[in-house]
């Protein structure tokens, strides 16, 4: 008795030394710039600011909005924010191009958020009626990737189709002004094409050969030098992620009040298309790697295909939620 008893006095006065450091001593407030793709998929970042969860860890968030998540990179790359939510394609197409970044944390996972919706009235019923069809897509983005490995599964390739380069918020106006018969393209703005369409005339190809990824992304100088930050904004997203879990309703009231410019209903419709969760693993890895390797092969650069194992930094989600990092040499 006399043991448990000294034990809890020591825990006691560990306690009250903890609160009173933290009550003298304030954390110093610390200030990040994130650049975002204002996509659902980023809801955890949107969810931390609502709830407060950012300032509870007297962390101050300013942020840069972009059509997609490769613009935000280039504005981390080009030193006018701290870190980017983005999909993984340009953070591959960035690391072959030398620059030094630093894989955070996963901020979703899917294999139906990216897809192709196409017109029937081009007579295009089944995934093999597009040969020869007019396709739009954004090169250098995942859409990309995934038309190959879509066109790949069904017996065809980019050479089979015409590509027509297409920036994400034309997609819709493309197909239905006949200029494609189909576009790739990921939500919100797949839902906007099937949308613009109709149902009648639309039909959607979704395919399990690709799984894509967003990621919380650094310069790898500002991983190295602004841990203290980091680890506090990992620790405000972790309780976006319970929050998410225990509130789900809620949470989608919030992003759908964040993203005000997109319709309430195109965010409930595309909500169950992708997994919101705070991850570190192999299929990751893999997919950094076969990217990597298709646009290659495409012609895309000649350089030997970095090893991206070292563009993921697992400490910050490692000290918080080990569960979550399944990532082995």
């Amino acid at each position: 008795m006399k043991i448990w008893g000294s034990a809890f006095l020591v825990i006691v006065i560990i306690s009250v030394i903890y609160v009173g450091v933290r009550f003298f001593y304030p954390q110093q407030n610390e200030s990040l710039i994130i650049a975002e793709g204002a996509q659902p998929v980023f809801a955890l970042i949107y969810i931390a600011e609502a709830k407060g969860f950012f300032k509870d860890e007297n962390l101050d968030i300013t942020y840069k909005t972009f059509s997609s998540g490769r613009d935000a990179l280039a504005s981390v790359i080009a030193g006018e924010a701290d870190l980017a939510t983005v999909y993984e394609t340009p953070v591959v197409l960035q690391t072959v191009a030398g620059q030094k970044l630093a894989i955070i944390t996963g901020l979703h996972h899917s294999s139906r958020n990216t897809a192709l919706v196409a017109r029937k009235d081009r007579g295009i019923e089944q995934p093999t009626d597009l040969q020869g069809k007019k396709i739009g897509v954004t090169k250098n983005t995942n859409a990309e990737f995934f038309l190959d490995l879509f066109l790949k599964s069904h017996g065809m390739s980019k050479n089979d189709v015409i590509l027509l380069d297409t920036p994400p918020l034309m997609m819709a106006q493309a197909v239905k002004s006949g200029l494609v018969d189909a576009v790739a393209t990921w939500n919100t703005n797949l839902f906007t094409a099937r949308k613009t369409l109709g149902e009648n005339l639309a039909v959607t190809f979704y395919s399990e050969v690709y799984t894509e990824f967003s990621v919380l992304v650094s310069k790898l100088h500002t991983m190295q030098t602004r841990k203290e930050a980091l680890s506090r904004c990992l620790r405000a997203l972790i309780r976006a992620e319970k929050f998410l879990q225990n509130n789900p309703d809620q949470a989608i009231d919030i992003v759908i009040k964040h993203l005000s410019k997109l319709s309430e209903s195109t965010i409930r419709n595309v909500w169950n298309d992708f997994t919101l969760e705070l991850r570190l693993d192999n299929i990751l890895l893999t997919t950094l790697k076969v990217e990597a390797n298709w646009f290659k092969n495409q012609g895309a650069f000649e350089e030997e295909v970095p090893n991206f194992r070292n563009t993921i930094y697992t400490e910050f989600l490692e000290a918080l939620k080990p569960k979550a990092v399944t990532l082995y040499d």
